[in-house]
């Protein structure tokens, strides 16, 4: 939901070790419906490591691990913050909780979600295939 609703993706899997102590590894190449690209990885039986990075004409921005954000412009201004992984996670937790109470909405919407099962249904079947594959968009707010 970054860049808004993916129009197509090309995704492969690379394994490297079998069962019991997989190390495998897959990527995607996105293209968004908005003409901008975008890719995703993931490896398997490594140490836990998350980030984020995204690249646009004024800076890029990354975060990393859930909780540190760092923001890095085109003119040289550079800004990191800290806000801990267990307080990411917990503010999520918090949300949904106060959905299920029927307090406030989830932050993402229905067609949010069904649109990134849909991305993930489309990688699925592009790493069967060995083909780019196109995303059908259930319907999509941001």
């Amino acid at each position: 939901n970054l860049g808004g609703p993916i129009a197509s993706i090309y995704a492969n899997v690379h394994e490297y070790a079998p069962p019991p102590h997989a190390i495998d590894a897959v990527s995607a190449s996105l293209k968004l419906v908005s003409g901008a690209t975008g890719s995703l990885s993931t490896v398997r039986g490594v140490p836990d490591h998350f980030r984020i990075h995204v690249a646009g004409t004024a800076g890029w921005a990354e975060v990393r691990d859930f909780g540190t954000l760092q923001v890095s412009l085109l003119d040289g201004t550079q800004k990191t913050q800290n806000f801990g992984r267990a307080v990411a996670i917990a503010h999520l937790l918090e949300r949904f909780a106060d959905a299920v109470r029927g307090e406030h909405p989830f932050p993402v919407s229905k067609s949010s979600m069904l649109a990134t099962v849909a991305a993930f249904e489309a990688t699925i079947v592009s790493i069967e295939h060995g083909t780019p594959i196109d995303v059908i968009q259930p319907g999509y707010e941001q």
